[in-house]
């Protein structure tokens, strides 16, 4: 029991359902507490008082409690919760700790708690004092006891940064969360990174697949099918990996500093955005904890990464089959054309004038090529991995290793006829006619590798090539996909696609509803 004695007695002056009751963890709470923790304990000792004051407990109806953190009201949930409530007539006060736990904000949020309680003529109840802030004494009071936790808070706030950055040199995990692939550990007074082996595997070889220019959604299909999950989601998406292979964490670094949170002013109110930090004012040190990946693969991994960044539609690549797509007949490549000035329909067009054919609606292209890889191509790759068809140039090459070894064995018993001849153990008539049969025992094996060497099949992974032609079709899918993404992996696994379509009859409604076309695509086999 805490017993506090309140400096008066309300007891028959309020109802439960009049009162409200707020809780809310503060910096200047034990930090080895967790939030939980804190509103318990308080929400304990503002019972007990509850009990003293008004001669009830406050039922949960009448409890809001602040679970997330924020400085600015924007940012809490409950408190706005709460102001909303005491707009009615019917809530009469509220009970918390004290007033800094209803705002720690700049003089703004302020301004909006005090008018808030002041006008709807809303008592504030805490463990020392009460507040009646239509009485311009419990207001000046009341304002005085805000604006020295704001103070405090930027202090604090201060004190916490600077101890951050430092511990950021030394090479201290500062995050509260660790990345994929690690967890937090703490060593000493330092807080570090060790390797989570549920994870730190497949985190490295996101590397090493990217490093063999494996696409994001080709990497995300193969952690599926081993079985990795990412931490919040059942299925790995681009976002996801993208910032896995970004985390410099990753390389044995601590870099502090690459995103801020900035207050500007817009539309007549404050608000917060992230910006990227400054180049110099990066705070980078090795890490306490090990590398997953050298610093060299880290380094190529990003650098090929840069190459394929987010593509701005409006001035950049628009074209998902741009250098892909050609006109069957001229051989020229086709572009994608508006429909008319200011319209968002679009077509694929042949450059010749006169046009080779009509042009063709970029979605109906769109549609019969997925149509076509998905339902023809793919099928077709995955026949052949069934069938191993890419096993036929290994059984040709255990061929040719068999025949050489003959030939190799042929030559060694020729060799050996020189020698049985030199001695005299074999006169020249019998030397004669073995060495003739032997030469064309040789002739034959010779013809015979050289014929298995020229009808050598070409040595093609069709299991690998199913698997990109199945991240080609997903990315074409996948409407978070850019247009840079999409012509990218399309490129891995097509060669070309030639378009033939009816002749043109100069009317616009037949390039979309009537034309007549066909796809032939060429994989890269």
């Amino acid at each position: 029991m805490y017993n506090y004695q309140p400096r008066m007695t309300f007891a028959g002056m309020y109802e439960p359902h009049e009162l409200i009751m707020y809780l809310r963890k503060s910096r200047s709470d034990d930090p080895n507490e967790t939030v939980e923790q804190v509103l318990q304990k308080h929400e304990t000792m503002l019972q007990e008082y509850a009990l003293q004051s008004f001669g009830f407990n406050f039922p949960e109806s009448q409890i809001y409690r602040e679970v997330c953190s924020g400085e600015s009201i924007e940012d809490r949930e409950a408190i706005k919760y709460v102001l909303h409530q005491i707009e009615s007539p019917q809530i009469k006060g509220i009970l918390v700790v004290e007033p800094e736990r209803l705002s720690r904000g700049d003089l703004s949020d302020c301004a909006t708690i005090i008018n808030a309680f002041r006008f709807s003529k809303t008592k504030i109840f805490t463990l020392d004092d009460t507040f009646e802030l239509e009485i311009k004494k419990d207001r000046d009071a009341f304002q005085n006891k805000l604006l020295s936790a704001r103070d405090f808070y930027e202090y604090i706030t201060g004190i916490l940064s600077r101890g951050c950055d430092n511990a950021a040199k030394r090479g201290c995990y500062i995050s509260s969360t660790s990345g994929y692939g690690w967890e937090r550990v703490k060593i000493g007074k330092n807080w570090t990174l060790q390797p989570y082996e549920p994870e730190f595997h497949y985190m490295q070889l996101m590397y090493e697949w990217a490093n063999a220019g494996e696409s994001l959604g080709l990497i995300g299909r193969k952690l599926d099918e081993l079985g990795a999950k990412p931490r919040n989601a059942e299925k790995w998406n681009r976002a996801t990996i993208l910032r896995i292979l970004r985390n410099p964490i990753n390389a044995g670094l601590i870099v502090r500093g690459r995103q801020k949170t900035v207050q500007v002013f817009e539309n007549g109110k404050v608000v917060k955005k992230q910006v990227k930090g400054k180049e110099e004012e990066l705070i980078v040190a090795k890490g306490l904890h090990p590398a997953a990946v050298s610093m060299e693969l880290f380094d190529s991994v990003n650098k090929m990464l840069d190459s394929h960044p987010s593509v701005n539609w409006k001035t950049q690549l628009q074209n998902p089959l741009a250098g892909l797509l050609y006109c069957a007949k001229c051989g020229r490549s086709m572009g994608r054309k508006l429909y008319q000035q200011g319209s968002t329909r679009e077509y694929y067009l042949c450059p010749t004038r006169p046009q080779c054919h009509a042009a063709i609606a970029y979605d109906r292209v769109f549609t019969a090529l997925i149509h076509s890889l998905e339902q023809v191509q793919l099928p077709d790759l995955k026949l052949k991995v069934e069938n191993n068809d890419g096993q036929a140039r290994k059984v040709q090459e255990k061929l040719l290793t068999q025949l050489t070894k003959q030939l190799n064995d042929l030559k060694a018993q020729e060799e050996k006829q020189y020698e049985m001849f030199e001695t005299g153990r074999y006169t020249l008539e019998l030397f004669d006619r073995r060495h003739s049969e032997l030469k064309e025992k040789q002739k034959d094996i010779e013809k015979a590798i050289e014929k298995t060497r020229s009808e050598l099949p070409p040595d093609i992974d069709y299991k690998e090539k199913a698997a990109a032609l199945q991240d080609a079709i997903d990315t074409l899918k996948d409407s978070t996909a850019d247009a840079n993404e999409k012509n990218r992996v399309l490129k891995k696994i097509i060669e070309r696609i030639d378009m033939s379509a009816s002749p043109s009859t100069g009317k616009k409604g037949h390039r979309e509803t009537q034309a007549e076309f066909e796809l032939n695509i060429f994989l890269k086999l």
